[in-house]
């Protein structure tokens, strides 16, 4: 089956798993996923377009709970060249695998081993990008001892104030048979088609995080996973081991991975790959003819790296809305939904549009200007129920007639506007976030 002519083939449209794709959590993921998201992601790819799902989880959750469902969705027998257009990315983005079944030695095991040892089969695990990420074997040592360190405090810690915690948090997550749980350490990686096996991330669980937090409590950022990712950067720091990275993933984790890897590297990289950036000559940004879908898409979420790619629309799907940043790339999916159900609301109308659009023009241009004037039109509403606003609808005006006019000036002077604007919004988000370590672009080469 040919996809080059198929009207979404130029568009990458990107993805989180958990409560973004995935209910997790729930008896009836499964069912969910089958029911609302997979079918229309399945769409998406009839269409042409091509599929990414960036995870923080390890190869083996990837290989045993998400991948059988997204076969399913796409159709195992009659339509095995669809996930030729899938690209999978796990452990923080460290590794990178996507099954061609046209290849001689595709076969159809895609997926090996049992417990544990499920994974992707080795042969379609890409080894440059994998080295490209891996932790050096001296490194591992040395961190691993350090990060034990870290954690046999903190599981003191937990245990003195178990009482005081449980007041604010729910311990279930933390806690087996009744009893706190000593965090474990692993090596998350894979092994690639050369044999090697390269470990992407160290990771620490379960630690108890704000994810734990009774309802109606904010603790992001005063959990105690947040003393213990700082602890870890500061001992990494002072082991000269600023080239890495410490970040708090899913529910329970704590991560250390290379500076540079994360969700933005992955997609950057994904994109040069598949040569879907903008067209230079026409002043487009790179990630002209890509979206992404994330649950966390906040100043110190792991969704929110995705946001420095210049183009990218980034549609959050948080349950905290109220948190998400004004940034001019950056929506909230759905006014009312949130996580898949959001998901899938935008799926609909970006496959309705490709279909429309027919290959006559990108359709993930069509949905980013469908969707800002939907939120344009939303928000004069709002604005026009609430009393006092004179101020906000008066700078609207302003922008407005600017944006209207046709002449070169007046559409510089809106795009620097728009340029100023987001750079101040990034610059008060990035006050909240922690030091970051190492680069988290990869060359352009």
């Amino acid at each position: 089956m040919s996809f080059d002519s198929l009207p979404a083939a130029g568009c990458l449209i990107a993805a989180d798993i958990d409560k973004t794709l995935l209910e997790q959590g729930t008896a009836d993921e499964r069912l969910r996923f089958l029911r609302d998201v997979g079918p229309l992601l399945a769409k998406a790819a009839r269409l042409g377009a091509n599929l990414a799902f960036i995870t923080g989880n390890s190869m083996e959750e990837l290989a045993t709970r998400f991948l059988p469902m997204l076969l399913d969705a796409l159709g195992q027998t009659e339509e095995t060249s669809l996930i030729g257009r899938c690209h999978f990315f796990c452990c923080s983005g460290g590794i990178y695998a996507t099954i061609d079944p046209t290849r001689p030695d595709a076969g159809i095991n895609w997926i090996e081993g049992a417990g544990a040892a499920t994974r992707i089969a080795p042969r379609f695990v890409d080894p440059t990008y994998a080295q490209s990420c891996a932790l050096e074997p001296a490194e591992l040592t040395r961190v691993e001892a350090l990060v034990r360190a870290v954690a046999d405090e903190y599981s003191i810690r937990l245990a003195d104030e178990e009482s005081a915690l449980a007041v604010d948090y729910k311990l279930d997550r933390v806690k087996t048979g009744g009893k706190l749980v000593r965090p474990r350490i692993e090596r998350r990686g894979a092994t690639a088609s050369d044999g090697v096996f390269y470990t992407a991330q160290v990771t620490l669980k379960p630690v108890l995080s704000y994810r734990s937090a009774r309802d109606g409590l904010d603790k992001k950022g005063v959990d105690p996973r947040g003393d213990v990712v700082q602890e870890i950067r500061r001992r990494l720091n002072a082991a000269g081991l600023r080239h890495l990275a410490v970040t708090g993933g899913g529910t329970t984790s704590v991560d250390v991975t290379l500076g540079r890897v994360d969700k933005e590297y992955a997609l950057w990289s994904l994109i040069h790959r598949l040569k879907l950036g903008g067209a230079t000559w026409l002043g487009e940004p790179v990630g002209e003819n890509t979206i992404y879908f994330g649950d966390e898409v906040i100043p110190d979420g792991n969704d929110y790296p995705v946001t420095r790619i210049p183009g990218v629309l980034v549609l959050a799907v948080n349950s905290d809305k109220g948190r998400v940043p004004p940034e001019t790339e950056i929506l909230i999916a759905d006014g009312l939904f949130v996580g898949p159900q959001a998901t899938a609301r935008v799926l609909v109308e970006f496959n309705q549009l490709a279909e429309g659009l027919m290959g006559a023009s990108s359709p993930i241009a069509a949905l980013r200007e469908k969707l800002w004037l939907d939120r344009i039109g939303e928000k004069l509403r709002q604005l026009k129920a609430r009393p006092g606003r004179s101020d906000a609808i008066r700078a609207l005006h302003a922008v407005a007639t600017l944006a209207a006019r046709e002449d070169e000036r007046s559409q510089q002077l809106v795009s620097f506007l728009v340029d100023q604007l987001d750079a101040l919004t990034r610059g008060f988000a990035v006050e909240s976030l922690p030091e970051a370590f190492g680069a988290s672009r990869p060359a352009d080469d």
